[in-house]
């Protein structure tokens, strides 16, 4: 007789893994369950007869993936996790152009998310902390605090979530004051009382009040300002924080965001841009070199400009928090994960009739036409995508992919795995051959397989390592497509992000050397 139960709940592990990675790269047999976080990944990157992610060289480095990937403001609400199972790592600490550091306001509460119980007791604790941390913030998840003390690295070796809400030293550190806590408790009591203190309740409102007192000492010790702690607004948050975006040595800010702060605290705006600034796009923004100068010449500069670096991802980007309570990634990183969803995910290049892959082309093209108005060639300035729109983008796609290109790959060629670990050019260009690239994306080994190969630092002089091997034959598909589209390489080109990108010979980059 079958089983009437209801198949469990995807654990919060599995269901990031499924956000981040395309769903034809996990094999349909893999199921996250409650081995070790190495373990669960280990295996979803070596099951099945072709494995399909071997451009990640172990599970740790997909573990650094996805670590880096989850950790943003309210990541647990986003993923829809459960709180007993959260895997919220610790929040970055971004550094000021004046040396200080900060951190994201809803990412302080991070630091405090810890509990010595198990089970329900747990369950119950989280619970009062996050209705604790929601009372003492709004909705702009875009906020930055200035942060006083530099976290102690974590110890990652018994720590349940897969980078720990918590350093193990913080907790503790916790668990000690509590214990001291307990036995002065104690050594009042009478004995009847004992045993009604150690009751299910009071041990944990005592936890509870422990952490709320250390949170409370960080605010009013930090110059940290939550309005519902302060009953005076810290000095030092009277000057605005103003968050400058970088990547490969680019600096930038969104025009609305600093216009919305500056005006929040009642400055001429206009002092730094220029008054049409206001009609730009709503995720718009400026180099921050424009005003690098004025606030140099500006003795009495009241503004504080945080650093905030955007790491680069093999699959999905890490999603920002947006001014206006949204998130957003960069538009060419949009692109990106649209290239590698056409390429990796769907393998549309890997067919070798020639009139079937001219009818595909066809319907590539159409699509990235109709994308035009958000991969914009003529902007000059670097812009952000709402993740509404990258879903509507990739929506579109999958459209027309299941409607009009599936059928055309009942047997995709897929990449096996070879059985040396080292590949010169020529095993480089082998493997396009292999798969039939040369044939249905003609010229791609000419024109890109050597500058793709001397891109990578190999190791060894044998050559690239076998993860390296696949991400170089995604850089050549990628600079192909690319090289077949003029108006998406100058919008790449545009957005600073040929180097982020991996594109070679980009006419316009070497016209600016």
């Amino acid at each position: 007789m079958a089983s009437n139960s209801s198949p469990s709940a995807p654990s919060s592990l599995e269901k990031v893994i499924r956000k981040y990675i395309p769903k034809e790269l996990i094999p349909d047999s893999w199921k996250c369950n409650n081995r070790r976080q190495e373990e669960n990944l280990q295996d979803l990157l070596t099951q099945g007869d072709n494995p399909q992610l071997g451009m990640f060289e172990s599970a740790e480095e997909l573990l650094t993936q996805i670590n880096l990937y989850i950790n943003f403001p309210r990541s647990m609400q986003y993923f829809d996790m459960d709180p007993l199972d959260r895997i919220e790592p610790m929040p970055y600490l971004h550094i000021s152009l004046t040396n200080d550091t900060y951190v994201y306001e809803k990412d302080l509460f991070k630091i405090f998310n810890c509990s010595p119980f198990d089970g329900e007791k747990h369950s119950e604790v989280m619970n009062k902390l996050n209705a604790c941390w929601k009372a003492m913030t709004d909705d702009n998840d875009h906020k930055m605090v200035f942060y006083p003390y530099i976290l102690a690295k974590p110890d990652v070796s018994n720590q349940r979530p897969i980078c720990g809400p918590i350093s193990n030293a913080l907790c503790k550190a916790f668990n000690i004051e509590w214990e001291e806590y307990v036995k002065k408790k104690k050594n009042k009591d009478t004995n009847a009382e004992l045993d009604e203190y150690f009751t299910y309740t009071r041990s944990m409102a005592d936890w509870i009040e422990l952490i709320k007192r250390n949170f409370n000492h960080l605010v009013d010790n930090g110059f940290i300002n939550l309005p519902q702690l302060n009953f005076f607004t810290p000095i030092d948050f009277k000057k605005p924080r103003i968050r400058v975006f970088s990547f490969d040595e680019h600096r930038f800010v969104v025009v609305k965001e600093f216009i919305q702060i500056l005006a929040a605290y009642q400055m001429d705006w206009s002092t730094y841009l220029e008054r049409n600034a206001e009609d730009v796009r709503t995720l718009s923004t400026f180099s921050f070199d424009k005003i690098s100068k004025k606030i140099c010449q500006n003795p009495e500069n009241q503004l504080e400009f945080v650093i905030l670096e955007i790491p680069k991802l093999m699959f999905s980007q890490t999603p920002i928090p947006t001014w206006d309570k949204g998130y957003c990634i960069l538009a060419a990183d949009a692109l990106y994960e649209l290239l590698m969803d056409l390429i990796v995910a769907k393998k549309v290049f890997h067919i070798s009739e020639v009139d079937i892959l001219e009818k595909i082309w066809i319907h590539v093209k159409k699509v990235f036409d109709a994308l035009k108005f958000y991969f914009d060639s003529t902007s000059e300035q670097i812009n952000f995508l709402h993740l509404k729109d990258v879903d509507a983008i990739k929506a579109m796609w999958k459209h027309v992919y299941n409607t009009h290109l599936k059928r055309y790959y009942p047997n995709v060629k897929h990449f096996k795995k070879p059985s040396q670990t080292a590949f010169s050019l020529a095993g480089l260009v082998e493997t396009l051959e292999s798969l039939g690239l040369e044939k249905s994306c003609k010229g791609i080994i000419t024109k890109y397989a050597k500058p793709v190969y001397m891109q990578f630092e190999t190791e060894t002089e044998d050559g690239l390592s076998l993860s390296q091997l696949h991400v170089a034959i995604t850089l050549c598909e990628i600079n192909w497509v690319v090289g077949k589209m003029p108006k998406i390489s100058e919008f790449i080109h545009n957005q600073k992000s040929c180097n982020r990108m991996n594109i070679v010979g980009c006419k316009s980059c070497l016209s600016e050397k």
